[in-house]
């Protein structure tokens, strides 16, 4: 079975961050539209037209060209240029510390690939732009590199990667080719990450004007209503009942969640207008793309279903780069994995946090899960079965009626655990809502505290339960 890891790719962008909002319990529906979702949504455009416009007019160049003569190399040209533009818009002089970065691992690669008798050339790529990328987290202000942590995360991730693929014979290396992979404006700012591959079939797809359309609408709207959803009818939500302080932790998280899926949806649109395909034409891990499925997160099976499905590209860069690489033993792959992951956030103590608890609650989740249906013959797994189950008692046994009591019992099983993973994301999630990572630990730890630490005994005994059956 394989485990999957928890990618926070929320905080990478801090253009939500500019439209807080604080609900009062007397406030209507009609006030929260005036005084928040309509000022929210007109905020939010000169983001929108920055992220789409830099990838419609990469594409549209790259139309032209075409049309006269079709020169591959023009398109790495405007991808440069193209992106570099959308980051200045973005995030201004800073710029600068990225296009320095770009060069600086660039050029490592390529000396380092010059040396022949050099052996494991991609781990030592690997490391050599995680420290880098440390090292500008160190000397810049914290203020400064968090405007940039975003694209810089996403060049890290783009470059080892490529790094893996010359280390494997797959690719060569080409200054003009990478540097445009790595600049591209379909995923330069908010990601997501795509594998270079993709990158260099984008100028082959052909023109689908109304279908491209019409996804990058859907795509936005879907972005712009999770936004809103985060900052304005959430907060209002929790001021309007004082459920209690699971109910409020509960909508803490979500609000957190919602402020991915608005990051994601962006993202997916982003990709679209620079791809030029719908979207089924895009594929990834030998599937259609997808960057977020909320529906297994909000309703999730098990925790590790809610991880593989919170950020799917940067799941696919963890298992094909790091974890599939890793011979020696399976547990220190998860343990390595785990770690380039907490890496690459850069230096962000409640990420690693959440991280490593979320590890060994999906660990030991699994684990138990896996015995509990061996012991019983029943899919009670944390991954649910595909095509065929090798189990006895299984709601998707076509020979079985859905209504007999093994299935039912299955059924029952498998929701438990499903409450316990949303549960258990609340928990986790509410860390996050205050994303105050330059407080003092223990400062941030009450807010476990407060709650008893009840998220880390549920995995305690979940854990205990595994060892003693």
């Amino acid at each position: 079975m394989d485990y999957y890891y928890y990618d926070e790719h929320i905080h990478e962008n801090d253009a939500e961050d500019d439209y807080e909002y604080d609900a009062t319990a007397e406030e209507t529906f009609a006030d929260v539209c005036k005084g928040c979702i309509i000022q929210t949504t007109q905020q939010i455009q000169q983001y929108i037209i920055i992220l789409l416009g830099c990838g419609l007019l990469h594409r549209m160049l790259w139309e032209l060209i075409k049309r006269v003569r079709e020169i591959k190399m023009a398109y790495h040209f405007l991808s440069i240029g193209c992106g570099l533009l959308s980051l200045w818009l973005y995030v201004g002089p800073s710029t600068v510390y990225i296009v320095v970065n770009i060069l600086n691992i660039c050029s490592f690669v390529r000396i380092l690939y010059a040396l022949q008798r050099l052996r494991h050339k991609g781990l030592w790529s690997c490391t050599y732009i995680i420290f880098s990328q440390l090292l500008a987290e160190l000397l810049l202000k914290h203020e400064k590199f968090e405007t940039i942590r975003g694209p810089q995360m996403v060049v890290s991730m783009k470059m080892i990667s490529v790094a893996f693929e010359i280390q494997d014979g797959r690719e060569t290396f080409q200054w003009i080719p990478i540097i445009g992979y790595l600049c591209s404006p379909s995923s330069l700012i908010l990601g997501p990450w795509i594998p270079y591959k993709m990158y260099k079939e984008h100028n082959k797809t052909s023109a689908k004007t109304v279908k491209q359309i019409l996804n990058i609408i859907f795509y936005i709207v879907l972005s712009v209503l999770h936004l809103n959803l985060s900052n304005c009818l959430l907060p209002w939500l929790k001021q309007l009942w004082n459920g209690g302080l699971w109910y409020r932790t509960y909508l803490d998280a979500m609000s957190v969640r919602c402020s991915h899926y608005f990051i994601s949806y962006l993202s997916h649109a982003t990709l679209l207008c620079n791809t030029w395909a719908h979207s089924s034409y895009l594929t990834i891990s030998s599937g259609p793309f997808r960057v977020v499925k909320p529906f297994e997160i909000e309703f999730p099976r098990s925790l590790s279903m809610a991880i593989r499905h919170w950020n799917i590209p940067m799941h696919v860069w963890l298992k094909s780069t790091i974890f599939q690489r890793v011979r020696s033993s399976y547990v220190f792959a998860i343990l390595l994995t785990y770690l380039v992951s907490c890496l690459v956030h850069g230096f962000n103590y409640l990420v690693y946090l959440i991280l490593m608890s979320l590890g060994l609650f999906s660990y030991f989740e699994n684990k138990l899960r896996r015995t509990l249906a061996q012991v019983f013959n029943a899919c009670i797994e944390a991954t649910p079965c595909r095509n065929s189950c090798k189990y006895k008692h299984c709601p998707r046994n076509s020979r079985l009626p859905w209504y007999t009591t093994p299935c039912l019992v299955v059924r029952c099983v498998n929701f438990i655990f499903g409450l316990i993973s949303v549960v258990q994301l609340a928990y986790l999630g509410v860390m996050l809502n205050s994303n105050n990572s330059t407080a003092a630990l223990l400062d941030n730890l009450l807010v476990w505290s407060n709650m008893k630490f009840f998220g880390h005994w549920l995995a305690s005994a979940m854990a205990l339960f595994y060892f003693t059956i």
